[in-house]
């Protein structure tokens, strides 16, 4: 796992990347990733406990200070989370 922080190209954002080598996730997973539902697992994470809230919560806190959070995941290679806030929040 890898975390970078970075001005964004206009200079008004920072944006915080965490990126993993993990197992990956399809699109429909990304999809339910910021979504509060019983069964959202992904393969290779099924023994792994946890309530399923730290996504949600993460971007409620991006939205609340007038930020965002995205997604970039391939099947097999890994994912990237990227946290773009305003530079006056930080």
């Amino acid at each position: 796992m890898t975390v970078n922080v970075d001005k964004s190209q206009n200079y008004d954002f920072i944006d915080i990347a965490i990126v993993d080598n993990g197992v990956g996730m399809t699109e429909e997973q990304v999809k339910k990733l910021f979504r509060i539902e019983k069964d959202n697992s992904t393969p290779g994470t099924e023994n792994e406990s946890g309530t399923g809230l730290g996504l949600i919560i993460c971007k409620e806190f991006a939205e609340m200070n007038r930020g965002l959070i995205s997604v970039k995941s391939v099947v097999d290679e890994g994912t990237c989370f990227t946290i773009s806030l305003p530079q006056s929040v930080m």
